[in-house]
């Protein structure tokens, strides 16, 4: 499936080699959380870099914000960016950057 705006496309790699891609990282969030897939082991988390045409990044060394002014694909507002200073200067609303951590702490 196609990525429908690479500004926000997520993808997360199995120990076995499968990608699974997302439209927006909410849903690979909620992907992370059916019990149905605890057993499988993801060796790579990534998220599109908003102003970087389909480039990722480790979820782990992304910023994110978040804001609903974003208009992701899935609504999640979420975009992810390599570091604070690009990211709020791209996104002037934003108030803050977020890590992973923070995005998992904050989605529900």
């Amino acid at each position: 499936m196609p990525v429908a705006d690479t500004k926000f496309g997520a993808e997360l790699i199995t120990s076995k080699g499968r990608i699974y891609k997302y439209d927006d990282v909410i849903c690979m969030i909620n992907w992370l959380r059916k019990d149905d897939n605890n057993k499988i082991i993801v060796s790579r988390k990534l998220i599109a870099i908003y102003n970087n045409n389909g480039e990722l990044i480790d979820v782990e060394n992304a910023v994110m914000v978040m804001n609903d002014k974003i208009r992701s694909p899935m609504n999640s507002g979420i975009a992810g960016f390599k570091t604070s200073d690009e990211a709020l200067k791209t996104i002037p609303f934003a108030e803050q950057t977020l890590s992973w951590e923070q995005i998992l702490s904050t989605v529900n």
